[in-house]
């Protein structure tokens, strides 16, 4: 029985798919699950029009195939962010504390030589605490300076 053939018309226009009501002749009845109110019902299962075909994956029986497979594409799973290149910016931010913006400097050099190599994100990360440190690092030693030539 193909798909096409197992979707009905409800009153309402959608088309909802029929449960089976026996497989390979052994009666077999899924056991009915209330749909909420007015929505499409969800098939148990993936759609299988041959009934020699093996069962699903375990783990998989409330998946729906054609869901999953249904978009545009498998993508790729995002790369993490360096923890050196995210210690970076935090100590860049935190760089309003005199001598850690020092530490943030150290850090984005050090995770942007790790960066090289690897495949890894945070390029953007590192250079933001590179910025804030030698930034922050220059106006607490303007200050310093400043504080020291003033008479008293």
């Amino acid at each position: 029985m193909s798909h096409e053939s197992r979707e009905s018309t409800s009153a309402q226009g959608r088309g909802t798919p029929e449960r089976p009501t026996s497989r390979d002749g052994a009666g077999f009845s899924p056991p009915h699950t209330p749909a909420s109110s007015g929505a499409a019902e969800r098939p148990s299962g993936p759609a299988r029009s041959d009934p020699g075909a093996p069962p699903p994956f375990p783990g998989t029986e409330d998946v729906d195939q054609r869901r999953v497979l249904g978009g545009a594409g498998y993508t790729s799973a995002r790369p993490s962010n360096d923890p050196v290149a995210v210690a970076a910016m935090v100590l860049g931010v935190a760089g309003l504390v005199p001598l850690v913006g020092i530490a943030a400097i150290v850090c984005g050099h050090v995770a942007l030589r790790r960066l090289r190599t690897s495949r890894r994100a945070g390029a953007g990360l590192a250079v933001g605490g590179l910025v804030l440190g030698y930034t922050l690092t220059a106006l607490w030693v303007l200050f310093y300076l400043a504080t020291r030539a003033l008479p008293g």
